[in-house]
């Protein structure tokens, strides 16, 4: 049997190795019969192939044919399956390329010089080896398996010309360059939009650009200059109809002195004079009319009542009850040191520029449009708040802020903007706010005072522009945004006279930096600082009067003031605000949920005047900066359901006293009974299977 079973494997074994090389012969013979076979010109494949022609369709058009004398001599040939890119890398004539070692310029010396050798040479190997114990179809690419060269190497394309491209003839005619185009590609660019709509809506809806008139007729739309594809000031950039927006760009100059006063941007009358809003774009809804030769470049108002509103009252595009001018809000003026406060102007002044401190006055830094809107009805009025700035001459670049927002008339109180609902948002200012529990008649009434400004609520330090520390909360400092872990630093002047005889000056200073507007003083009488009731909102859509929902903030370690220990005061210089959050609710919609928040602040560290520098000279004014630092960081307390598995039943099986009989023959045997016999009654059961399966 052992013989007959090695005869039938060695004649299986020799019929599959008469298959694989029949198999190898005829795809030989195949392939060189597909390389050999004639085109339709009856020559064979060559490495250029004819260009693609097709007879033009017939035109009426009468066309102008520009020809050109054809060049005498023929395009260099490129042989036929042949890699032409040897060297790629050598792009400099008479020159040695660095790191591109085929580079015939290049000497031994240069080469020795090399970090690398830019990659120059590639090799084309179309064969798919299989182990020589097993043979597999797998057609796969990536597949290989090199270990020899035999009989399971095998060539599955040998046709040279299938690794090669082939080399097109050059395109002399109109018709040859279409037919390319059509089979190949289409125009990359589209003729442009006009810039003058065909058809005008019946009001505006959110996203649609806001229409502007101006004195002349002429049509435009308010811009909101914003940074596009670099964070240059791009003007073209239209409002967008009911959507709050903020941007930031820069202005660059090369001559401040004649561009302070010829650059529109900073000018004020730019933004708010010489244009008035439209309303509603039904007013530029115009008829066609029947007589042709009554057209003309007046532009047709709308005389039949046909549109969405009654334009049969409107003569003149600019000055009509369908257009509004921009109203001024008060003007606001910005110190170098990066402090707003009102101009006390009515009208802005224009920019101007002086000699003596060398910088440009009256330049516009912020703008801010607010837009009071109807519905449908469209736009009621709009404001503009311009802010004024300073520009000095070592400036060439000048950041200016552009804003919009947008208020319905039927909204009784400004609108309130969450931080989420219920659940923060990332990036969404922390909801905090003072305990306040007694009102204007002194009743017990518990409510959380929220600051107006979103932007106010939980701040951080934050430098003026020369890196001085500003402690109030309405001259912009950091916001604390949820999840954004950030870190903020400034600086407090010191002098050599009042390090150490001011040392609980200091200290107070620098609590008021960190924790803004609603630091506590330090009360001598009771050696402490009052509490503060601050509170922040466990989810971002809190209602100030349910305080249960508010947690407060707890302080850490905040600094006794001390006395100077010598010329040494011993001071916290930095305070860490941790946040303590939580998942909750569904797993596939968590809303995070803030369980806690503490000011941490640093151990107190001693702290000395220093002088450094060519400045330490006798009769000099000494100061020093302390930098302070503030961070916030937000942890991941989220407990996710842990799955419980129940105890597995007991299962309490009950069956009859005699269920054992007649191995039990009563009652009381069930109890006492010999249950021997039952045993080995088992047993010989299971051994008497066994015996017959074997």
């Amino acid at each position: 049997m052992a013989a007959h079973s090695n005869a039938s494997r060695c004649s299986l074994l020799r019929n599959c190795l008469t298959v694989v090389i029949i198999s190898f012969i005829y795809l030989v013979s195949f392939a060189s019969s597909q390389s050999t076979t004639p085109n339709a010109t009856g020559s064979t494949d060559s490495n250029t192939t004819d260009a693609p022609t097709t007879t033009p369709p017939a035109t009426t058009q009468v066309t102008t044919t520009t020809t050109t004398p054809a060049p005498t001599q023929p395009p260099s040939q490129i042989p036929a399956n042949t890699d032409i890119g040897t060297c790629p890398c050598d792009l400099t004539g008479n020159a040695c390329d660095v790191n591109c070692c085929c580079d015939t310029d290049c000497s031994a010396d240069d080469r020795l010089s090399f970090s690398e050798c830019l990659p120059f040479s590639y090799s084309v190997d179309d064969r798919l080896c299989l182990q020589e114990q097993v043979i597999l179809l797998e057609n796969s690419p990536y597949f290989s398996n090199i270990t020899s060269d035999n009989l399971f190497c095998i060539y599955f394309d040998n046709r040279a010309q299938r690794n090669f491209y082939n080399n097109p003839n050059l395109v002399s005619t109109d018709a040859t360059f279409n037919k390319y185009v059509a089979d190949y590609g289409s125009f990359s660019f589209q003729p442009e939009a006009s810039p003058v709509p065909a058809s005008y809506p019946d009001y505006y809806q959110s996203g649609d650009s806001i229409y502007t008139v101006f004195p002349t007729q002429a049509q435009g739309k308010l811009g909101l200059p914003k940074s596009l594809s670099s964070t240059f000031c791009a003007d073209g950039n239209p409002v967008a109809y009911l959507q709050d927006e903020s941007h930031d760009c820069v202005r660059l100059f090369s001559t401040l002195a004649t561009e302070c006063t010829s650059v529109m941007a900073l000018s004020a009358d730019t933004f708010y004079q010489g244009f008035r809003v439209v309303t509603t774009p039904a007013l530029f809804q115009r008829y066609t009319p029947v007589n042709d030769s009554l057209r003309n470049d007046t532009i047709y108002l709308q005389s039949l009542n046909t549109a969405a509103v009654d334009l049969s009252g409107v003569t003149d595009l600019y000055n009509n009850s369908f257009t509004v001018p921009v109203e001024l809000d008060p003007i606001l003026c910005e110190d170098p040191n990066g402090v707003v406060s009102p101009c006390g102007v009515v009208t802005p002044p224009v920019p101007a520029w002086d000699a003596v401190s060398l910088q440009c006055n009256n330049a516009v830094a912020r703008v801010s449009y607010r837009v009071i809107h109807n519905g449908t009805s469209g736009i009621v009025s709009v404001f503009a708040q311009l802010t004024l700035a300073s520009i000095p001459a070592a400036n060439q670049h000048f950041v200016q802020s552009f804003s919009t927002s947008f208020r319905g008339m039927s909204e009784a109180s400004p609108p309130f903007v969450r931080s989420g609902n219920p659940g923060y948002i990332q990036g969404a200012p922390l909801m905090a706010g003072v305990l306040n529990e007694t009102d204007a008649e002194g009743n017990v009434v518990q409510e959380i005072l929220l600051n107006s400004n979103r932007d106010e609520w939980l701040t951080m330090v934050r430098g003026s522009a020369n890196g001085n520390c500003i402690t109030d909360s309405s001259q912009g400092r950091v916001s604390v945004q949820f999840k954004d872990d950030v870190r903020s630093g400034c600086f407090i002047q010191i002098s050599m006279v009042n390090v150490s005889a001011n040392c609980e000056m200091i200290q107070q200073a620098i609590i008021n930096a960190l924790e803004g507007s609603t630091a506590p003083v330090y009360d001598p009488a009771t050696g402490g600082y009052p509490a503060t009731n601050r509170y922040v909102a466990i989810f971002g859509n809190s209602d100030v009067k349910k305080v249960g929902d508010w947690t407060p903030v707890l302080v850490q370690n905040r600094p006794p003031l001390s006395a100077a220990l010598g010329s040494n005061c011993f001071l916290s210089l930095g305070m860490h605000i941790q946040v303590l959050y939580a998942y909750v609710g569904s797993l596939v919609n968590p809303q995070p949920k803030i369980i806690g928040i503490s000011f941490l602040y640093d151990a107190p560290q001693s702290v000395f005047f220093r002088c450094e520098g060519p400045y330490c000279q006798p009769g000099s004014t000494l100061t020093q900066r302390i930098e302070i630092s503030s961070s916030v960081s937000f942890i991941d307390v989220s407990q996710p359901a842990i799955p419980y598995e129940a105890e597995r039943p007991v299962f309490l099986a009950k069956v009859p006293y005699d269920f054992f009989y007649p191995f039990l023959d009563s009652a009381s045997g069930r109890h006492q009974g010999d249950v021997t016999l039952l045993v080995y009654c088992f047993v010989s059961v299971l051994v008497g299977r066994l015996y017959i399966k074997l």
